[in-house]
């Protein structure tokens, strides 16, 4: 995916209805803030009635340090 993009953005790429789909960041806290910028580390779940039924982890190629935003810190890194 693009580098900063709002979550709002992001969950709309997807079939499922949005309501289902569950944003966390890399400490599993849940986002709801749509205009949460995306980066790595971010999963992403897939639950209806209570029940998990899929769950993926966002990689945002570039974003090494997982701010969602590519510069010369995440050169630096690499």
């Amino acid at each position: 995916m693009e580098p900063k993009v709002k979550l709002k953005d992001f969950v709309q790429d997807f079939d499922n209805v949005e309501s289902t789909l569950y944003v966390y960041d890399k400490n599993g806290v849940e986002i709801t803030n749509k205009e949460t910028t995306v980066y790595t580390g971010m999963s992403m779940k897939l639950i209806i009635e209570g029940i998990e039924y899929d769950k993926v982890t966002i990689i945002l190629r570039g974003d090494i340090n997982g701010d969602g935003i590519i510069n010369v810190n995440d050169y630096k890194k690499m």
